[in-house]
């Protein structure tokens, strides 16, 4: 038997209204960073050279924070914004303070946590490093 319905309607507010959308919530997360965690300037690394990595790219340079680099290991470009696109064997926690992953494809948080705890130990998620996507 059923035991819930759904209703579902093209006119709902979180398919209509513009504070449901995904760059309304991004904006949510910069401003939580950026008056917590990424309150002064820092070392930052990116990881994710898409879309969404961009945005945070232009997001933490207009911030103040310094992005010596940012990680894409499936990367087909070498610089975004005129900073350096490497690999993951250049994420070391020595060169940066804190790491943002911008990577919004399903599924992709799994994959690169094991990556992140590989290189950067000592690293915490939601202390040294957040994925915002």
């Amino acid at each position: 038997q059923p035991v819930v319905r759904l209703r579902d309607r093209p006119e709902r507010l979180t398919r209509t209204d513009p504070r449901y959308r995904r760059a309304a919530f991004r904006q949510l997360k910069m401003e939580w960073l950026g008056a917590g965690p990424l309150s002064g300037p820092v070392r930052l690394a990116i990881w994710g050279a898409g879309k969404e990595g961009r945005a945070w790219l232009r997001w933490a340079r207009a911030a103040g924070h310094s992005v010596p680099f940012v990680v894409d290991p499936y990367a087909r470009v070498r610089e975004r914004q005129g900073v350096p696109v490497v690999g993951v064997e250049a994420l070391d926690p020595s060169a940066v303070d804190h790491l943002l992953v911008a990577v919004g494809a399903r599924g992709a948080r799994a994959e690169i946590r094991p990556q992140v705890q590989a290189c950067c130990p000592s690293w915490v998620e939601g202390r040294e490093w957040w994925a915002v996507a």
